[in-house]
């Protein structure tokens, strides 16, 4: 992903930038547990 638009869209939007990057790393966490069980 291109660098500005991540700056953009946390400048436009950071609620929605950390809704998003909670819902990844809840994802990542999830399935990373999954894996080692």
């Amino acid at each position: 992903m291109d660098i500005l638009l991540i700056i953009f869209i946390k400048h436009q939007c950071p609620y929605l930038f950390d809704e998003i990057h909670w819902r990844i790393h809840h994802v990542m966490e999830f399935l990373f547990t999954h894996i080692a069980n």
